[in-house]
């Protein structure tokens, strides 16, 4: 199957020993931008465009969570004037994401997007071992994703997955900023593609170097940098210090997606893990753990257990167009740390 999962598949991952060791590196590559990035609005609708013509005249089918992410990409198709339909998934028993999800639903009324719902009995899924069977084939380490495995499984037509825009996170323990390119466990969206030989785009906001560029060039970005580049010299800087939703927020509106915040970020599983804690607990399989997150105990263990993460993650950056190329020599005095700057 010739399929671009990304633009001429410029994303590229893998995993690596480092030489002389028995470390397992996990690597993403992105590929160089072929000219200045536009705005992420300009970018998204180019984007869109892209996958439009890849798919031919097959239906492009927008996974919608309720969040920004799903949100801002489904502008971008409208902006571009690209029918599509969305796919939204509600967990069962007695559909406990409908706050999560409503937000979705009210955008593709006001927008008059088709919907496809597809409900999940997340009791029989996990106590069927169904997570167990998606962790093997798609070296899945995670039971959300696991879920959104399955729903893929159940749309037709070309699934597109938001992703988001490339955060940055200064990492005290290996002394470099990280970019949040892709990588585990999201990874498993783009190997259920690839495995089930099938079209698909697993990160929509990652689907061309230009996309990526262009929230680096919003001023929040800039600001983010400039704190990480803070922190990077700060002895009481915690191991990962993270920037937070409202800041990703703030870059999509300075990148022209009018999106609003959410009043309370959720991920769609937080009434489930309340609704397994209980269950099991009913069954006396987890009185005795009481600090302990029985979901993830249950299901993610296992996961992770059949997929470890790698020790180490390398995010190699190609440094052409990057807008704040200051940066590089401040934030990684060291040789070789932090992503390869490559001509």
């Amino acid at each position: 199957m010739n399929w671009p999962f990304t633009w001429k598949n410029h994303l590229s991952y893998g995993r690596a020993k480092r030489p002389g060791s028995e470390e397992t590196a996990y690597v993403t590559r992105i590929g160089a931008c072929d000219r200045w990035p536009g705005s992420p609005i300009e970018e998204a609708v180019r984007a869109a465009r892209f996958i439009r013509d890849a798919a031919d005249e097959k239906e492009i089918v927008l996974c919608m969570s309720g969040g920004v992410d799903s949100e801002a990409m489904a502008m971008a198709f409208l902006e571009a004037g690209i029918p599509v339909r969305a796919a939204i998934g509600i967990y069962g028993p007695n559909a406990m994401n409908t706050e999560d999800v409503a937000d979705a639903f009210l955008f593709c009324r006001r927008h008059d997007i088709p919907v496809q719902e597809i409900p999940v009995d997340l009791t029989e899924f996990f106590e069927s071992d169904r997570h167990l069977e998606y962790g093997r084939r798609f070296s899945c380490a995670s039971p959300q994703l696991a879920v959104h495995l399955h729903l893929l499984s159940r749309i037709k037509g070309v699934p597109v997955l938001a992703w988001n825009p490339t955060e940055i996170e200064w990492n005290a323990r290996e002394r470099r900023i990280k970019f949040l390119l892709p990588s585990e466990p999201h990874m498993s969206y783009l190997r259920y593609f690839a495995l089930e030989k099938r079209p698909g785009v697993p990160f929509f906001f990652a689907y061309t170097p230009e996309l990526i560029y262009s929230f680096w060039n919003t001023p929040q970005f800039r600001e983010d940098l400039q704190r990480a580049h803070r922190e990077s010299s700060a002895p009481d800087t915690p191991p990962e210090s993270r920037f937070s939703y409202w800041l990703k927020v703030k870059k999509y509106q300075q990148g022209g997606f009018p999106v609003i915040a959410r009043h309370r970020k959720r991920t769609g599983f937080e009434e489930a893990k309340i609704f397994f804690k209980n269950r099991f607990a009913e069954k006396n399989q987890f009185s005795e753990m009481p600090q302990v997150d029985a979901f993830d105990f249950f299901f993610r263990k296992p996961l992770e257990k059949i997929s470890p993460y790698p020790s180490r993650t390398i995010q190699i950056v190609p440094s052409r167009f990057f807008p704040h190329p200051e940066f590089f020599p401040m934030s990684f005095p060291e040789k070789g740390r932090g992503p390869a700057n490559q001509k």
